[in-house]
């Protein structure tokens, strides 16, 4: 269960950084791809100090939804991943009983 549980939280750490860098290319506005994410870290002194505002939201809001995933408990993370707070989805446990 360990290896699940730590394979679980790689996942999630990858999806918020690559969450992370999409929020990033479009607060510069750039399109998104591997390639401008890539050039705007070369070129970050080009940029200006908005790449620096930009970097930081990103960042902030992937270590976000990292320790959120961590700390909430499995009802709370339910009831948003349906959103539905009052009545949870009735195969929201389906797996899980």
């Amino acid at each position: 269960m360990n290896f699940l549980k730590a394979f679980h939280t790689a996942l999630v750490a990858l999806l918020a950084a690559l969450n992370g860098a999409m929020i990033y290319l479009f607060v510069l506005q750039l399109p998104y791809g591997v390639q401008p994410f890539l050039l705007s870290l070369r070129h970050w002194d080009r940029l200006g100090p908005r790449a620096g505002l930009a970097a930081a939201v990103g960042v902030i809001l992937a270590v976000t939804a990292v320790l959120l995933c961590r700390r909430l408990p499995e009802e709370i993370k339910n009831r948003l991943l349906y959103f539905r707070w009052q009545f949870p989805h009735p195969a929201s446990d389906a797996f899980l009983t």
